[in-house]
C-alpha cells in the first residue's frame, strides 16, 4: 500500500512541477552528478571573467528523525521475548519506510526559496544535503551575500526543527 502511494504521489508532484528543479534526491531520471556538473560548470563561467565564488556545503543533522509530519504515533520495541511499553512519538517518520525519502524532499523544498530571496540562484539539494554558491567581481560582496542567506537558513531551521550538522557544513 506504502509503495503505491508513494508512486501516486511521486507522480503527481513530478507531473505538476510542484518540486523544486534544484532537488535531486531521491527521484527519478536525476542523480548527483547532475549537481557536481552545474556546481563545475558555475565555477567555470565565474572564473572567466575572473570573478570569485563562495560555496556552502550544507548537510542536516538527523533530517529523517526531525520532520514533524506525521504525528499521534506511539511505538515500541521488541527484544527475544521482551516488550517495551509504547510511548509517542512526536517527531521524525517510521524507520525503513518507502515514503520517507519523498515525504523528506516535501518537507524541506521551500528551501530554494529561501536561496534566491539572497541572490542565490545557484543551489543543489540532494536529500539533506544541499550546497549553494553565488559568484562575484569583489570579495565583500560574497561574504555579504552568504551571511545573509547563513542568517535565513538559520532561522529556518528554528522554524522547522532542524539542526546544521556541523561536521558535514563547510565553505570553499
Amino acid at each position: 500500500m506504502e509503495r503505491m502511494i508513494t508512486s501516486r504521489l511521486s507522480w503527481f508532484l513530478e507531473s505538476n512541477n510542484l518540486l523544486s528543479p534544484t532537488r535531486t534526491g531521491f527521484r527519478k531520471w536525476m542523480s548527483t552528478n547532475q549537481q557536481v556538473t552545474l556546481l563545475s560548470q558555475s565555477i567555470k563561467n565565474a572564473l572567466d571573467p575572473r570573478c570569485s565564488v563562495l560555496a556552502v556545503f550544507v548537510g542536516f543533522e538527523t533530517a529523517f528523525d526531525k520532520v514533524c509530519f506525521l504525528s499521534q504515533r506511539s511505538c515500541t520495541t521488541r527484544f527475544g521475548n521482551s516488550v517495551t511499553s509504547f510511548k509517542q512519538s512526536e517527531t521524525g517518520f517510521p524507520q525503513d519506510t518507502v515514503i520517507n525519502p519523498l515525504l523528506l524532499n516535501i518537507f524541506i523544498d521551500d528551501m530554494p526559496g529561501i536561496l534566491t530571496s539572497y541572490g542565490l540562484t545557484n543551489a543543489a539539494l540532494f536529500a539533506d544535503d544541499f550546497a549553494v554558491w553565488c559568484c562575484a567581481s569583489k570579495e565583500e560582496q560574497l561574504n555579504t551575500v552568504m551571511n545573509k542567506f547563513l542568517e535565513r537558513l538559520e532561522a529556518w531551521c528554528l522554524e522547522n526543527n532542524m539542526t546544521i550538522n556541523l561536521e558535514k557544513t563547510t565553505s570553499q
